[in-house]
């Protein structure tokens, strides 16, 4: 039985609620002098660039060959991870399907396999959308998600990811796998078809 704090029942416990919530909603709210207009904004100094000895980075030069590296090192270790060094050789690519005339006419979808070695077995599964109104090379928003290429639009052509994903039962994971529940349910997030209109091309992979 976990044991209960007796001057936080009753209408002590009441007030603490009320003031923390009153705190968040201030403390969300929108301060009385935001200013959106940039003509506004009065004179200012950025700050210096300072290394991690906590010198400053003088010239751009100096900030490009010590500050950059230790950013980069800080990225690194603590968020994205390092990049590969070594030489992983010659990517093998394979088009697994192809279709013209994808989202009623408007695209045309690539489903590429790319081998990037054969001994671990690492490949990659990439979708991709092409506007077919394009008259020359379209930019490409590329991106990656994080439960298989199915997830990013309804396409009932789209490939189901058959590989080990994390746990997610109210999208359609079961037993860490993905089902055809999971198809097209963040197809809001990507806007694809929205982007093919505007004429740009789509690229994703799962991330795993």
């Amino acid at each position: 039985m976990i044991p209960r704090i007796k001057s936080l029942e009753g209408n002590l416990g009441i007030r603490l609620f009320v003031g923390l919530f009153l705190f968040s909603v201030l403390n969300g709210a929108e301060p009385a002098d935001t200013n959106y207009l940039e003509e506004k904004v009065p004179k200012y100094r950025l700050p210096k660039l300072l290394k991690s000895d906590l010198k400053e980075a003088e010239t751009v030069r100096e900030w490009y060959e010590k500050r950059r590296p230790e950013l980069q090192t800080l990225l690194e270790t603590h968020i994205y991870g390092k990049t590969p060094t070594r030489d992983l050789g010659p990517f093998q690519t394979r088009i697994v399907d192809i279709d013209p005339h994808a989202l009623n006419g408007s695209a045309t979808r690539k489903q590429i396999s790319i081998t990037i070695d054969d001994k671990l077995q690492l490949s990659i599964d990439l979708l991709v959308y092409l506007p077919n109104q394009a008259e020359e090379q379209a930019p490409c928003f590329m991106g990656l998600n994080f439960y298989g290429n199915q997830t990013v639009h309804a396409d009932p052509k789209i490939r189901i990811n058959p590989r080990w994903m994390a746990g997610k039962s109210k999208i359609g994971i079961k037993n860490n796998r993905a089902t055809e529940a999971t198809r097209g349910v963040y197809h809001e997030r990507w806007q694809i078809e929205r982007l093919i209109k505007r004429g740009y091309a789509v690229a994703t992979a799962y991330c795993g």
